[in-house]
């Protein structure tokens, strides 16, 4: 998963205000701060240039099969406190103890990346700590993000989204009304924190019916493939068990 790289990054300065123009890095996956980028999975083929290809540039381009679109990967970005205090179960926990709140959002969101396979990165909110560093660890198989002192969750979140909008396909996870206006002008997916709890509550769900749909064809296969005479013998013993 190429996000470690990018989550080792060192820190660069960045402004607070929430009108920060970000520079327009365009293509250029050169810039140091994105080395995590420049990987063999994740560049392209260059494709040597000959007569052939030349030639190929002028045939009937009717008769040409289109390239299916690239699949690009998924990151879901989500604002971790924003989602803590939407969720009436998380807020509950909140109330006595953010730790614990943080814990449970945490493992929630594991266990859902575990279904959906996307990268996940949670964005804490360490705006208001004197002198906090930004932090970057990795719990179970999502990343954790507690941003620097001057730095929301938000701003993070925003820079990501803007500077990997044409390499990954970005879904931002928030309640916060201006964050969403700018996502979206972003080009990123946006989730409610409500949609992003329907969206994980029906995920386990469908794992737990694909699960238990697996579990009905195991018994039906076996009770297919047993004799009679073991059937009986099976039945018998467990009578002899009961007396």
């Amino acid at each position: 998963m190429h996000v470690e790289s990018y989550l080792r990054q060192s820190e660069e300065p960045h402004d607070s205000a929430r009108s920060v123009q970000y520079r327009n890095h365009g293509d250029d996956d050169q810039d140091d701060e994105y080395q995590f980028l420049n990987t063999t999975a994740n560049q392209g083929k260059k494709l040597g240039w000959n007569r052939r290809e030349v030639a190929l540039e002028y045939e009937d381009k009717a008769t040409k099969i289109p390239d299916p679109p690239e699949l690009k990967e998924t990151y879901l970005l989500v604002d971790g406190y924003n989602v803590i205090h939407a969720w009436p179960e998380l807020k509950e926990h909140a109330d006595a103890s953010m730790d614990v709140a943080r814990m449970k959002l945490l493992d929630t969101l594991s266990s859902y990346q575990g279904i959906r396979k996307c990268h996940i990165i949670v964005v804490f909110d360490a705006y208001g700590v004197p002198g906090h560093l930004e932090e970057k660890v990795r719990y179970h198989n999502i990343h954790v993000v507690f941003t620097k002192e001057a730095q929301t969750a938000d701003e993070y979140i925003e820079k990501f989204a803007y500077d990997h909008r044409r390499k990954y396909e970005i879904v931002v996870a928030t309640s916060d009304a201006l964050q969403q206006v700018i996502i979206r002008g972003a080009g990123s997916t946006l989730l409610s924190a409500r949609e992003l709890k329907e969206e994980v509550e029906l995920a386990h769900d469908n794992a737990r019916r694909s699960y238990q749909a697996r579990q009905r064809l195991r018994r039906t296969n076996l009770e297919d493939v047993v004799s009679d005479d073991v059937k009986k013998q099976i039945a018998d013993s467990a009578i002899d068990d009961l007396t």
